[in-house]
């Protein structure tokens, strides 16, 4: 791997991906999500560009590496037990050498298995900008909040604006009450299917308390995020 998403944006004209490219990532993406949803029956919950990476594009590229590194190696730490030699990670290969790149969805370690009957999970995950409306009102999530995710990246791809950026509270911390606000102001007035179930969650308990980042015990998801959410006019 040549280098995160994150990185290959910052080379981009604005900080913006080009059009063909945009869309030439958003179908691969969007394939690989469909293999691990479809395939797999995983939730990757964590789809962000530092855990997106960008292929090498010309087999040169790993040439001139092995040459410089023959000539001048990485600098390196030899454990004394077993010789083990552990060298300086890298990660600037220098300017492209041409447009075959692919990006390639990594890091699995916080996935969760699809669940079967409609079943969903009751867990906090995501990044809190990328984080889908279920989760943050504590209600039973599934594969959609992949989709949303990867929405979320596409837009800041694309115009380099997260549209829920830095949703804090006074305290400087994530607030969910916050985040909400935010999302209606740009799509307006949440489902009432989804308000009735946010009323109807308050009540589902765990099988054991969580602690929120803020320190308190909480008996359900709800409570975990900072709810209740809406009052009895729905707002």
């Amino acid at each position: 791997m040549r280098e995160t998403l994150f990185r290959f944006q910052q080379r981009c004209f604005g900080h913006r991906l080009p059009l063909p490219i945009f869309k030439f990532f958003t179908y691969c993406l969007l394939q690989a999500l469909d293999y691990l949803h479809t395939e797999c029956h995983l939730i990757h919950t964590d789809i962000k560009d530092d855990n997106i990476m960008v292929t090498i594009e010309d087999e040169s590229v790993l040439n001139d590496f092995v040459s410089t590194q023959q000539r001048s190696p990485q600098p390196r730490h030899i454990r004394k037990d077993d010789s083990r030699i552990t060298y300086v990670s890298q990660d600037d290969f220098g300017p492209l050498r041409g447009s075959r790149l692919l990006p390639e969805l990594g890091d699995f370690n916080l996935a969760f298995p699809g669940l079967s009957g409609g079943m969903g999970h009751l867990s906090p995950i995501q990044s809190h900008r990328y984080r889908a409306p279920e989760v943050m009102l504590g209600l039973p999530w599934s594969y959609s909040v992949d989709i949303w995710n990867l929405g979320l990246l596409l837009w800041n791809l694309l115009e380099d604006v997260t549209l829920f950026d830095r949703p804090a509270g006074e305290d400087g911390g994530y607030d969910a009450h916050v985040h909400i606000a935010k999302m209606a102001a740009l799509l307006g007035h949440p489902p009432e299917a989804l308000i009735t179930r946010e009323r109807l969650y308050r009540h589902h308990r765990l099988p054991k308390p969580i602690v929120n980042p803020r320190g308190k015990v909480c008996k359900n998801m709800n409570e975990f995020w900072g709810g209740p959410f809406f009052d009895d006019n729905s707002e």
